[in-house]
């Protein structure tokens, strides 16, 4: 059985894929550090399973090669050899509209041929570089596209996305937190378009490393950077370590826990929260109450994703994609599907079609409620009309994630204000609620917290020299 140290330098509280990439870059530098799971197994909601002879995803599908540094983690985990490429197909997306599948431009000038818009909002469109740009601080997402391009966008393009990315309604996401480019263009540019023409300009002048396009995930699913990570950490991660509370003794921090041994406590010199919102709210009250509070009021919509298995024979759609969205507008059940066995290789058996269709979110919650064979059903009586379909499923499975997403609310920006404000004296936060929640953000994101805290603080064998914050985080 693993012992479980009484003091470390740095505790790290939640391994999901957030505490697992913050915990391994401080284990990397040589810090003593302990990351604390409550849970028996590690990754969060990214989660893979193998059922029914295929490979089936709980949480991301997929991830996009943000920058070279995620490669690079991936060479020093020993699984860049793992990766796997989206198919040349995944770069196809649809959208719903009118009850059928229209093909997502891939260019701006497909932009004006597509079946998606109509040709007022697509002339809507071209006026944009000539309106007025607004200084309008707490805007949401929805209301700055319908301004700059036009109710048809944000019905039918802006709404199905965000749907898809963020299970969440672009009226109450917050234009700053979500998309902050979107306004820095209109402030620096007075457009979006004329904004995007001069960085595309300007970008070509400038030699950089050039990001890598397309989606990727691992041979053996998405939980392969949980697992190799995990493993990395070795003996320095502690599942069944449920943390009941935290309290300040002295300079140092005490943390109460049940585990496998009882309840015990572990000291550490800083401490990292890298738990869900909702969590971390529960967990900081007494560190940090400013930033406990914020927390609290970041809400996460639930989500049934469900999966058929179905004979590709008995499927009329060709399933040459993505996947497709369902714009509110389209009033269905479903938020989307993703053609799963299309987008990357060993997915599912030979002749066999794996769907993943996502039911709930911020647009219709209530139906996450319902029973899960009700679910199931109404997932797939609307891809049995949408894609064909001219036979019963082979398999089916629905999971339910009650806390998906966090959503970045018209309070977004505030509330990262209020949680960065109590960051200090050892205390900081890690996690999805900022910086996107995709996988490779939350990589990055880790990344970077873990080598701040790093540059903050100074350890030598004899003394903790506390570096100046503005000095440590100057370059970033």
């Amino acid at each position: 059985m693993k012992k479980q140290p009484e003091h470390v330098e740095i505790a790290v509280v939640g391994a999901g894929v957030s505490g697992l990439a913050t915990g391994y870059a401080l284990h990397r530098a040589g810090r003593s550090i302990a990351v604390l799971e409550a849970g028996d197994t590690v990754g969060g909601v990214v989660q893979t399973l193998h059922w029914h002879d295929a490979l089936i995803e709980l949480g991301a599908n997929s991830f996009q090669m943000k920058s070279p540094e995620l490669r690079q983690l991936f060479r020093e985990l020993d699984i860049e050899d793992k990766l796997v490429s989206g198919s040349e197909t995944a770069k196809n997306r649809f959208i719903l509209r009118g009850g059928k599948l229209q093909a997502v431009p891939l260019s701006p000038p497909a932009v004006f041929t597509t079946g998606i818009l109509s040709a007022r909002s697509k002339l809507r469109v071209l006026i944009e570089p000539f309106l007025c740009p607004k200084n309008i601080q707490d805007e949401s997402l929805a209301s700055f596209m319908r301004r700059r391009f036009g109710t048809e966008v944000v019905d039918y393009i802006v709404n199905p996305f965000i749907a898809g990315v963020y299970a969440a309604d672009p009226e109450k996401l917050s234009l700053r937190a979500v998309f902050p480019l979107l306004a820095e263009l209109e402030e620096e540019h007075g457009s979006v378009i004329r904004g995007m023409i001069v960085r595309m300009l300007r970008a070509r002048g400038e030699k950089k490393p050039r990001k890598e396009r397309g989606l990727f995930s691992f041979r053996d699913g998405m939980q392969t950077i949980a697992h190799a990570l995990a493993g990395r950490l070795g003996a320095a991660l502690h599942t069944s370590h449920a943390v009941r509370e935290i309290s300040r003794k002295g300079k140092a921090f005490a943390i109460t826990m049940e585990s496998p041994q009882g309840e015990t406590v572990l000291r550490a010199d800083r401490l990292v929260l890298a738990t869900p919102a909702h969590v971390t709210a529960r967990l900081a009250a007494e560190l940090a109450p400013q930033a406990a509070a914020a927390f609290d009021k970041i809400t996460y919509p639930p989500l049934a994703i469900v999966h058929h298995q179905i004979a590709k024979e008995k499927i009329g759609h060709p399933l040459d994609g993505f996947g497709f969205l369902v714009p509110a507008r389209e009033e269905r059940s479903i938020l989307g599907c993703i053609f799963s066995s299309s987008l990357f290789p060993g997915r599912s058996p030979q002749g066999m079609a794996l769907l993943t269709t996502f039911i709930g979110g911020q647009r219709q919650p209530e139906l996450t409620r319902l029973p899960k064979r009700t679910i199931g059903r109404l997932a797939f009586d609307e891809l049995k009309e949408l894609l064909n379909i001219s036979t019963e499923p082979d398999a089916e499975r629905v999971h339910i994630i009650e806390k998906a997403i966090p959503s970045y609310g018209l309070q977004h920006p505030r509330l990262l204000q209020e949680i960065a404000a109590q960051e200090k004296d050892g205390l900081y936060f890690g996690g999805n609620f900022r910086g996107g929640p995709s996988v490779g953000d939350c990589l990055l994101n880790s990344l970077q917290l873990a080598d701040s805290i790093l540059r903050m603080h100074h350890v030598t064998e004899n003394r903790t020299v506390t570096a100046d914050p503005a000095e440590a985080l100057a370059g970033e």
